[in-house]
C-alpha cells in the first residue's frame, strides 16, 4: 500500500506547471533538468532563467521532493519540510487559480513526505488542505487542466482504498469514485498531447499510466496506452526521464512484455542522474532478470542493498538473493543469505513485509514453484506451465501449502492463457481449499475470479466472490489485493 501511495504522490507532486497554458523556453529547460535528475544544473540555471515567481516555488519544491523522496533521509526530510512551509508563505502573497493549485501541490508534497516518516496525523492536515483547495477549484474553474489532474487522481486512489484505511477517508471526508477519476486523467492527457509544444503533457501520461497500472490494469486500455509510448518525442523520454522510464516499464510488464521492459531499462541515460531511481535501476531491474531465471539478477539486488541510503524494499532484495542462492545451492545456502533480512528496519506493507513474514515463519518456498511463480511474473506463460506440470504433484509437492499453490499456480497460467474454464475450475478450488488458511492463494484467486466474472457481466456471481475476498485475511499482500477488490467492486452495476 505504501508503494503505491508513494510512487503515486510522486507523479502527483509534478503536475502544476506555473502560471501558463504553454511552456516557455526558460520553463521547459528548468522542467527538463528537474524531471530527468540534473538538481544541480538545474539549481544553477534556475537562479537567473526567466522564471515567474510561482514557476520557481514550485520548481524548487519539485526538486527537493524528488530528492527527498529518492535518497530517503531525516535530514533532507526535516530541511524540507522548513522549506515547505517559507514557499507556502510566499505563495499566499498570490490569490489566483495557478497559485492556489500551486500551493495544493506543495501541500500534496508535505503531507506524503510527512506519511514517509511516519507522522500520520500531520499528513493528514496536510491532505485534507490540499484536496479541499483542489476540489473547490474544479468546482470553480471545470476546465482547468491541472485541479483536473490532480483531483482526478485523488478519486482513483481513494476509490480502490482497502477497508483497514477507510478511518482516513471518514476522517478527511472523501470519497473516491475510480471511472470518474480515469475519465479525467485521460480528459487531460487527450488535451496535451493535441496541443502544439504542451507544458504537462509528461506528468498527464505518467499519471494515465500509473492510475490504470496500479487500479485498472485493463488488457485494452493498456495496449492503447503503449501507443502513445511509440511516438518519437515519448519514446525518447524513456531515455531521458526516469519517472518516464519507469512508467513505461511498469506499462509492459502489465502487458506480460518482461523483455521489453529489460530492453527499456537497459537504455543509457543522455547525462547519468544526479540520483539514481535506485528502485527502478537496480531493484526492478534485478526482478526482471530474475524473472526470466537469469541469477546475474543478484548483482542488482546486491547494488540496490549496498547503494539505496533508505530501507524500502531492502528486506524484499534480500529475500530475491536468498531465493536465487536457494535454486543455485539449495536450503543452505537460501538460509544464510535469508537472515541479513533482520538488518533492515522498514516495516512496510507489501513486499517488505511478505519478505519478514517468510523469514519469520520459516516459509521457504518449494524452488519448483518458485521457478513456476518468477517465470508467470515475468510473463512467461508457456514455460511456467512447463516447468509446472514436469514433475508428479504427489512426489513434488508434499506440503499443504504447496498442494494449494499448485491448484493455484495452474489457474493463474490458465488466465493469462486465456483458457477460461480451467481457470475458474481452479480458482474455485483454490477458494475452496485455502479460505481459511493464512497464504495469500485463496485472497488473490477470489480476486481474479470477480475479475473473470464481471468481464463476462455475470455480476451477481462478481459481487458474491469480491465480497467473499475482502472476508480473507493473508498474512501477506492483504492490502493490495484488497484494495483491487475493492476498487473491482465499485465498478460493479448496482442490483
Amino acid at each position: 500500500m505504501k508503494k503505491v501511495f508513494l510512487l503515486c504522490l510522486i507523479f502527483l507532486a509534478i503536475t502544476v506547471n506555473g502560471q501558463k497554458n504553454t511552456a516557455s523556453e526558460a520553463y521547459a529547460t528548468a522542467h527538463k533538468l528537474v524531471l530527468s535528475h540534473q538538481f544541480e544544473s538545474f539549481e544553477t540555471y534556475s537562479n537567473n532563467a526567466d522564471l515567474t515567481d510561482g514557476e520557481r516555488v514550485y520548481l524548487n519544491s519539485l526538486s527537493e521532493f524528488m530528492k527527498l523522496h529518492l535518497k530517503g533521509g531525516e535530514t533532507e526530510f526535516r530541511n524540507f519540510i522548513t522549506n515547505t512551509d517559507k514557499r507556502l508563505n510566499i505563495i499566499d502573497n498570490f490569490s489566483n487559480k495557478e497559485a492556489r493549485f500551486t500551493q495544493a501541490v506543495v501541500l500534496f508534497q508535505s503531507s506524503v513526505s510527512y506519511g514517509r516518516f511516519k507522522q500520520y496525523l500531520n499528513a493528514a492536515v496536510k491532505f485534507k488542505k490540499a484536496y479541499k483547495l483542489t476540489h473547490k477549484l474544479v468546482q470553480q474553474y471545470p476546465d482547468y487542466m491541472p485541479a483536473k489532474m490532480l483531483y482526478g487522481t485523488m478519486l482513483v486512489i481513494f476509490g480502490s482504498t482497502p477497508d483497514d484505511f477507510e478511518w482516513v477517508l471518514n476522517l478527511l471526508n472523501i470519497e473516491g469514485q475510480i471511472q470518474e477519476g480515469l475519465i479525467m486523467l485521460e480528459e487531460v492527457f487527450h488535451h496535451q498531447y493535441s496541443m502544439e509544444n504542451p507544458k504537462y503533457m509528461e506528468e498527464s501520461l505518467m499519471l494515465l499510466t500509473f492510475a490504470h497500472c496500479k487500479f485498472k490494469p485493463e488488457s485494452d486500455k493498456l495496449k492503447k496506452i503503449y501507443e502513445y509510448y511509440q511516438h518519437p518525442d515519448i519514446d525518447g523520454l524513456i531515455t531521458s526521464c526516469p519517472l518516464i522510464r519507469y512508467n513505461a516499464v511498469d506499462l509492459v510488464k502489465n502487458l506480460s512484455d518482461n523483455e521489453q521492459a529489460l530492453a527499456y531499462m537497459q537504455r543509457a541515460y543522455p547525462v547519468y542522474p544526479d540520483i539514481p531511481f535506485y528502485y527502478l535501476d537496480y531493484y526492478l531491474k534485478g526482478l526482471s532478470k530474475l524473472q526470466k531465471l537469469n541469477f546475474n539478477a543478484k548483482r542488482y539486488f546486491e547494488a540496490y542493498i549496498n547503494q539505496y541510503p533508505g530501507d524500502i524494499y531492502k528486506k524484499a532484495a534480500v529475500q530475491k538473493l536468498a531465493w536465487i542462492a536457494l535454486l543455485e545451492n539449495g536450503k543452505d545456502g537460501y538460509e544464510e543469505k535469508f537472515e541479513q533480512i533482520n538488518d533492515f528496519s522498514f516495516d512496510a506493507k507489501g513486499s517488505d513485509d511478505a519478505a519478514q513474514k517468510e523469514f519469520d515463519n520459516n516459509n521457504r518456498p518449494n524452488p519448483y514453484l518458485l521457478k513456476v511463480r518468477l517465470l508467470f511474473d515475468g510473463g512467461y506463460y508457456k514455460r511456467a506451465l512447463t516447468q509446472l506440470v514436469s514433475y508428479r504433484p504427489s512426489h513434488i509437492y508434499t506440503s499443504d501449502k504447496d498442494r494449494l499453490e499448485f491448484i493455484y499456480r495452474l489457474a493463474r497460467i490458465h488466465h493469462k492463457l486465456t483458457n477460461y474454464p480451467k481457470a475458474i475450475t481452479h480458482y474455485k478450488m483454490t477458494v475452496d481449499i485455502g479460505k481459511e488458511k493464512k497464504f495469500y492463494f485463496a485472497a488473490n484467486a477470489a480476486l481474479q475470479l470477480g475479475i473473470i466474472y464481471a468481464e463476462k457481466n455475470q455480476y451477481e456471481k462478481a459481487r458474491n466472490i469480491l465480497e467473499q475476498c475482502l472476508e480473507m485475511d493473508p498474512e501477506s499482500y492483504k492490502y493490495g489485493i484488497h484494495r483491487k477488490a475493492k476498487a473491482q467492486l465499485k465498478e460493479i452495476p448496482a442490483k
